[in-house]
């Protein structure tokens, strides 16, 4: 084992609050090569969390905080552009607009009601369409309230630019099936409830540019 004065912190959970400048314990995979007065980088896994913080060493590198945050920061944006590319992929339609007014639903018997959610819509007025065929008058579900899981859904106001991805009207943790690319879109009309259902579904209306390149790339792929 090794104690270990914390100069600088790449990335940690949130819970452990500001390690800089804290001295912890970790489980060496190691001690080969490592010296009193070393400074290197520990990358680790939780081992116990309370007065006293130890960590067990999975990897370590010479490499300079600074470049390492970099990376690690690269390497999110990257995994947010695939995961963006997947809700482009099984979006119905893409549109960018501004809302023009919301209301309760006069609809039933929708998802999570017994949870406490009351279902709203957004009138949008639709600026240009990116994907699909939107109807003439085109409105977005939203919930409000119920459980910890409805939460993240996007939520609508009036005013408000942006983005949408939006695909059939369900429950969060409902499983979404990857469409068929060798299918015709189907026209989406106004008895289809349409929802941005993860919070990647809506983006400001400055990603617009970003949305259409990744839409291209989904396109050629």
């Amino acid at each position: 084992m090794a104690t270990v004065r914390v100069t600088e912190v790449v990335v940690a959970p949130p819970s452990l609050g500001d390690l800089k400048g804290k001295t912890i314990t970790v489980f060496l995979s190691s001690s080969r090569g490592v010296k009193v007065a070393d400074q290197m980088t520990f990358f680790a896994t939780s081992w116990i969390y309370g007065s006293n913080i130890g960590v067990t060493e999975i990897g370590r590198t010479g490499m300079r905080a600074a470049e390492l945050r970099q990376l690690v920061i690269d390497a999110r944006l990257e995994a947010q552009h695939e995961e963006l590319e997947t809700r482009l992929r099984r979006a119905v339609l893409v549109v960018s607009g501004q809302v023009i007014t919301t209301f309760r639903t006069e609809r039933k018997d929708l998802p999570g009601t017994d949870e406490g959610v009351e279902w709203w819509e957004a009138e949008l007025w639709v600026a240009s369409v990116e994907k699909g065929s939107p109807p003439r008058d085109l409105h977005i579900f939203y919930p409000v309230g119920g459980d910890r899981e409805w939460g993240p859904v996007p939520k609508s106001h009036p005013g408000q630019l942006g983005v949408w991805l939006l695909g059939p009207l369900s429950e969060p943790d409902a499983e979404e099936q990857e469409p068929d690319r060798r299918r015709r879109p189907a026209k989406t009309t106004r008895d289809q409830m349409l929802m941005a259902l993860d919070p990647l579904d809506y983006q400001a209306i400055s990603a617009l540019s970003h949305v259409r390149e990744l839409l291209r790339r989904t396109t050629k792929g």
